[in-house]
Formats: C-alpha cells, sequence, structure tokens
C-alpha cells in the first residue's frame, strides 16, 4: 500500500510526514474499491510531474527507451577545454 499513495518512513518527521502516516492509517481501513477512489482522487490533485515521478520507469518508457535514458545518466561529463 505504500507504493501506490507514495508514503515513504522518513526518520526526521515533517508535519507532511504526518498527513501521510494518518493518511496511510484511513486508507487501510479502507475497502478495495474506496481505496482504488483514493487513489484516483489523490492522483487527480497531484500535479503532472509528480504524478508521472512516482510511476515505474517501465510504464513510461519502452525497455529501449529506459536503456538509452540509463546510459545518458551513466555517460561521464564532458571536460570543457580550456583556450
Amino acid at each position: 500500500m505504500h507504493d501506490d499513495l507514495g508514503v515513504h518512513a522518513v526518520d526526521d518527521a515533517s508535519p507532511g510526514d504526518g498527513f501521510a502516516v494518518s493518511l496511510e492509517r484511513f486508507a487501510s481501513a479502507l475497502s478495495p474499491s474506496e481505496h482504488t477512489i483514493l487513489i484516483a482522487a489523490l492522483n487527480a490533485a497531484t500535479e503532472p510531474w509528480m504524478r508521472m515521478a512516482a510511476r515505474p520507469v517501465e510504464e513510461l518508457l519502452e525497455p529501449e527507451e529506459a536503456q538509452l535514458l540509463d546510459h545518458l545518466v551513466k555517460r561521464p561529463p564532458v571536460k570543457e577545454h580550456e583556450h
């Protein structure tokens, strides 16, 4: 369930973490259909970039695209030449 709600435990709790814990407790008492509705409501209230960032890369990219992205991220930085 943590993955669905994007809730992650943090040692130094902030006010947002308290909300996340309360939301997790609330969600754990819901029926499967109510849980689905809650997830849909939370997703609708989340900014598009945040929704995309929370999704697994496999849902967003084809395997070849994910492999290319991994290659680009691992590429060493290019050193600039002095003039």
